[in-house]
């Protein structure tokens, strides 16, 4: 990561639409019930995959939060990817099928609840 000022700088700071930070909080909560770690852990896997997000697209995510659905959806996922490689190298083999089990539960939910927003 950068220190300098440079581009990659600009995009290790979060900045979220309020309908984004409660979806965090939403699939922070479902992930952290059902792979048994601290809420606050899983938020913070969460943020370091936006984090990279942002620094791999060069942009902050409050910016695709009025793009199309489909777009969406697939950044959702893409961040869910992320957080899934980072956690499998910290949870238990036994919390596998738990952790993949959250993140599908949390793509059913984005799109009841999410998806068709605005």
């Amino acid at each position: 990561m950068a220190t300098d000022g440079s581009r990659d700088d600009a995009f290790t700071e979060l900045d979220l639409a309020s309908i984004q930070i409660e979806i965090v909080d939403a699939m922070a909560g479902i992930i952290a019930d059902r792979i048994r770690l601290p809420e606050r852990v899983v938020r913070g896997f969460i943020w370091k995959c936006m984090r990279d997000w942002q620094q791999e697209h060069g942009k902050r995510l409050v910016e695709i939060s009025e793009v199309p659905a489909p777009t969406r959806f697939e950044n959702f996922r893409k961040v869910a990817d992320c957080f899934r490689r980072h956690v499998l190298q910290v949870l238990p083999d036994s919390r596998h099928p738990d952790l993949d089990l959250a993140l599908e539960v949390c793509a059913d939910e984005y799109r009841r609840k999410y998806e068709d927003r605005g």
